[in-house]
């Protein structure tokens, strides 16, 4: 990769990574900016970048969550994977995780009913906590993850019913 191209990348996608290690990391500065280092730094090395613009963008954001989950559990230590609001929610993350590069994954996300798809987007995929959904959705925190919840369950059928999970 060249200098230009990591540049465009920094540009591009900077803010995203910066969110979302930010989220995994909150109050940790120093950490989530060492994860996004790491992040560009593995983005850097990588042989085969994607080309398409969609797979580029998961690329970089599985990347980055990566590199934030591994800086939290290296420096907590604990059996925590990363902070979410229930420990049930981390178990779900992980499985969802493993079928995210999909793009037919986020075509099924995108069919639930809004706000619940962006709200399910914002929350597991770039682990932003429900106090900050509420803010910006202005609902209270509790509708919040009871929308959630309900989006979690629907989606799992969805993705039962896909033979994806």
């Amino acid at each position: 990769m060249t200098e230009q191209e990591l540049d465009h990348l920094l540009t591009e996608y900077g803010g995203i990574v910066r969110t979302i290690c930010c989220s995994i990391l909150p109050g940790q500065k120093e950490d989530s900016e060492e994860a996004q280092a790491d992040t560009f730094l593995k983005l850097w090395r990588s042989q085969n970048l994607p080309e398409d613009v969609l797979h580029l963008r998961s690329y970089v954001i599985r990347t980055a969550r990566s590199c934030a989950i591994d800086k939290y559990r290296s420096t907590h230590k604990q059996g925590v994977a990363f902070p979410l609001d229930e420990q049930e929610d981390a178990a779900f993350a992980v499985e969802l995780e493993s079928t995210l590069e999909s793009r037919e994954l986020i075509d099924l996300i995108r069919t639930l009913p809004p706000p619940d798809g962006e709200l399910f987007l914002r929350r597991y995929l770039y682990c932003e906590p429900s106090a900050l959904l509420a803010s910006h959705f202005q609902m209270p925190e509790n509708t919040i993850r009871t929308r959630l919840h309900r989006a979690k369950i629907k989606l799992q059928k969805l993705l039962r019913k896909e033979n994806m999970l």
